[in-house]
């Protein structure tokens, strides 16, 4: 919409908003460098946290995945967790738990399971080359072998 004053020859106001219904695509907001998601810190609170996350990086990676999935009762969880690294030893828990990450597994419970496997479970690998393999020919039969009538079994076909 333009505004002109009557008897003059400049515009008075230039309005570019779009039709109704209609989207706009601002420049400015297409070369942002904002990211989609927003990037934070865990930051602990309680003492059962700041020992998890002592474990370092893992541990974070963990926590923030358990609590963008919305694990509830994410406290008790965490001192599941920390009495598996008093059983099973403070490395094969990194293993585990970079495992679970890796495999979205946020529970205990699940990292208990992984514990328990003591890397028995396979890692999956990117597919690899065809598997060609030459194989034995066998004889065949025709369709007509596989026929049921009434002589072959003694029964009755209506």
């Amino acid at each position: 919409m333009m505004l002109v004053s009557p008897g003059a020859t400049r515009v008075c106001s230039a309005n570019t908003s779009p039709v109704r219904g209609s989207t706009t695509r601002s420049v400015r907001s297409s070369t942002s460098t904002r990211p989609d998601k927003p990037r934070r810190a865990a930051r602990p609170r309680t003492a059962t946290e700041k020992a998890f996350l002592g474990l370092g990086p893992v541990a974070e990676a963990f926590l923030t995945g358990a609590a963008a999935a919305g694990v509830t009762k994410l406290s008790s969880e965490i001192n599941e967790i920390l009495v598996l690294q008093a059983a099973h030893g403070t490395e094969p828990l990194l293993a585990a738990l970079e495992r679970a990450v890796a495999f979205s597994r946020w529970r205990a419970a699940d990292v208990r399971s992984i514990l328990a496997a003591t890397g028995a479970a396979p890692t999956p690998r990117p597919a690899g080359q065809a598997l060609v393999l030459t194989l034995p020919t066998v004889p065949t039969r025709s369709l007509e072998a596989y026929k049921i009538d009434a002589t072959n079994d003694g029964g009755d076909l209506s």
